[in-house]
């Protein structure tokens, strides 16, 4: 059950990364981003609201992380379960500087008209994930107290899954990171996912906050909270820190 909510928090999260400081910037297709997975201590959030400082100077990584690539839908193994997407996320951990073979795969839609991203849903292990419809993923521009709000049903499995996603660009400042400092706006976001089996539920309820600065389009830092309750009562939390150097 644990891997079912992390393949859960790895795709539901995609609908919540919003761009920065009034940016328009898109996904380079071809572009790799690493991400390095942080230890979590000591590093917080902070408050919300504008003229915020946050010191992350001490950030340090723990030997693993993940590279993401954007690319081309046609000839990645699942483009036919998304035949609307033209934009493709590949997810490839990195594990001690190892490159392991267990690519995840999230599947978009970028309408430049309406200057929106929406997503399809995505695959990790195998698995699929289909929203039954797109849910908002990206919207351009962003900035400070700008909202997006959305809901979504799917099916993984042989489970029913609905929830809904609520998302604000919540705080503005500067954030300190060993590599430089960086004018930043953060984007707090907030998700309700229910997974109905068998007569049973259990709910996940993630709140990630983003940390953006207009020249990038992926955040510098990431900090997700993720709470797993069953329809006992009995709750599993975790965090996770990651950072991307530019």
């Amino acid at each position: 059950m644990t891997k079912i909510f992390t393949f859960l928090f790895f795709v539901c999260t995609l609908c919540v990364n919003i761009n920065a400081q009034i940016i328009e910037k898109t996904p380079q297709k071809g572009v790799n981003c690493i991400y390095n997975i942080a230890k979590s201590e000591n590093i917080n959030e902070g408050k919300s609201g504008k003229n915020q400082t946050w010191d992350m100077t001490h950030i340090t990584d723990s030997s693993s992380g993940n590279m993401v690539t954007y690319n081309n839908v046609e000839n990645t193994p699942f483009e036919k379960q998304f035949p609307n997407a033209n934009l493709v996320s590949i997810t490839t951990p990195l594990l001690g500087g190892l490159l392991q073979n267990k690519n995840m795969y999230a599947y978009f839609k970028y309408d430049s008209l309406q200057k929106v991203i929406y997503s399809y849903g995505g695959t990790m292990n195998g698995q699929v994930l289909k929203y039954d419809k797109p849910c908002i993923a990206y919207k351009f521009p962003f900035a400070i107290n700008d909202e997006l709000n959305d809901t979504f049903t799917a099916s993984l499995m042989g489970m029913q899954c609905s929830g809904d996603i609520h998302t604000k660009a919540d705080a503005s400042g500067k954030l300190k990171l060993p590599f430089g400092t960086f004018e930043v706006l953060r984007v707090k976001s907030s998700q309700m996912i229910k997974i109905s089996m068998g007569g049973m539920e259990m709910i996940t309820i993630t709140t990630t906050y983003s940390f953006y600065n207009p020249e990038y389009f992926s955040p510098l830092v990431t900090i997700n909270y993720v709470k797993n309750m069953d329809q006992l009562g009995e709750s599993i939390s975790l965090k996770f820190v990651k950072y991307y150097q530019p």
